[in-house]
Parts: structure tokens; sequence; C-alpha cells
């Protein structure tokens, strides 16, 4: 294998010009290889030299090359779809970070494969992202056939069934196989089945009616303005939630009533 990085770690452009990596790399590159993103170097920054995201990545045999671009799933002229890699931050074991010196599995960064196309080691391409050997989650059996993809945060999911589940912090959204809509936020349950809005039974009463006063009327305030928020009926209790339903109703179906005119009883 040709080397990526001269004798004094300074790192080798992947898209520099080919002669000049020629002199201090000659051998060809005929098998994939493996590594971990250590930087991010994004368009506007001194350091790239494509126009597109490129990436430093440290090699299994810990050599160092820069300008690495990524391929992806779809990146058309107008339409694409592009995830930004994970650069390396941490040492998971603690201590210093340091890329030639801390183990692999410990640095945080994104496990990917490159290859070199044709051969050519200055060309290397990230092909393909590996599961990070320490990652907080894996699937299991009795998963089945899912979907699931987690980007800061935010964790969607589709089941072997067709149903999805979003999730943030504790704010939970899911569409069921039978097309029932359930919201959850702090524990409080809203459930949305046959156009009908119900409240989740695990949740106690008067936090629920609380909590859902105050989703309600924060809702209402933001799309409808003050007159819609004054409303709102205050005491929380059946008569509030059942002008509510009604109000939510004739807003979802799309229906000519103003929400704030059932609101008033009028």
């Amino acid at each position: 294998m040709g080397k990526f990085a001269s004798s004094d770690g300074t790192p080798l452009q992947a898209g520099m010009n080919p002669s000049e990596v020629r002199r201090r790399s000659a051998e060809q590159i005929d098998y994939p290889l493996t590594g971990v993103v250590w930087a991010v170097h994004y368009p506007d920054d001194p350091q790239n030299i494509s126009g597109a995201i490129e990436y430093t990545v440290v090699l299994a045999t810990r050599q160092v090359i820069s300008n690495v671009r990524s391929s992806l799933s779809t990146g058309g002229y107008v339409n694409g779809l592009h995830r930004t890699l994970n650069p390396t931050t941490t040492n998971l074991d603690g201590g210093e970070l340091d890329k030639y010196e801390t183990p692999l599995d410990a640095l945080d960064g994104d496990h990917v494969l490159l290859i070199a196309p044709y051969g050519q080691g200055w060309q290397l391409v990230i092909a393909a992202i590996l599961q990070h050997p320490r990652a907080e989650y894996s699937p299991i059996k009795a998963d089945g056939h899912q979907l699931r993809y987690q980007h800061n945060g935010t964790t969607i999911k589709v089941d072997n069934d067709g149903a999805v589940e979003v999730e943030r912090d504790k704010s939970k959204l899911s569409i069921s196989k039978s097309n029932v809509i359930t919201a959850e936020v702090d524990g409080t349950k809203l459930i949305v089945s046959d156009g009908a809005i119900t409240a989740g039974e695990t949740v106690p009463s008067k936090l629920l009616k609380e909590s859902f006063m105050q989703y309600v009327e924060s809702f209402f305030d933001a799309a409808f303005g003050a007159a819609a928020l004054a409303a709102i009926p205050q005491d929380g209790g059946k008569a509030g939630f059942t002008a509510l339903k009604s109000a939510m109703g004739a807003f979802v179906s799309g229906g000519s009533t103003h929400p704030t005119t059932i609101l008033k009883g009028e």
C-alpha cells in the first residue's frame, strides 16, 4: 500500500496534483481500506479544494489523508440527499486524544470504508459508513425488518409493519399500522383515531388537564393569535375539552367554521 502521510505525519491531500502524490506514493491500491473520520472541511474552509464537503481520515494503518470526499445515495445537480459525517471529538476511553495513538474504537468519529477509483491512492473516496464498534444501539432479532435513523438526538423508526415513530427527548409522535396517531409530550398523551381526538388513559387526569390545556393554548396562540387564546375555556375541565375536540376536529377536517367560533360557543 502506498504511503498517505509524509514521514513527519503531514497528511497528503486526496485531491492534490497526481504527479505530486506519485512522487511519494507510487503503489496502486486494489482493495478497500477502513478508517475513522477525524475532521470535516466545509466548502468555505481554506483547506477545502473541491467545493464539496471533504474529510480528513485516519486509516486503520495510522496513515492520515485529507480532502477525502464521500459518496452519496443521491446527489444530482438539483436533487440530493446529504448527511455530514461525524468528526472525531472525544477519546471514549478518556485521556488525551491522539490520531496516532488513541485506539480506533475509542475515537467517536464515524468509521468508514474507502476505495481508490482506478487504484489511485490520491483519489480515495468514502464508499460506505460502518457501524461504530461501540454504538449505543444495535438491532436485535426481535426488532425485525426495520429502518432506524438517529441524528443529533432525534430518532426516526419504521418497524416491520410500516408503523412510524419519531422521538426527540421527552416528545414522541407515532403512526400505527392501523393509522392511529399518538402524540406524547412530557407524559401527556393524545390519540387521534377515526377522526376523534382522545386523551391517553395512562396520564393522571389532573396532569392531563393542566399540561394539555397549556399545550393547546400555545398551539392556538401561534396559529390564530390572541383572539383564539382568549376564547379557550380556562377551567381545563370536561366542557373545555369537549369544546376543544370540536374545534380541533373542524380544523383538521378542513371545515369552514373557524375554531375560535366553536370555542366561544357561537
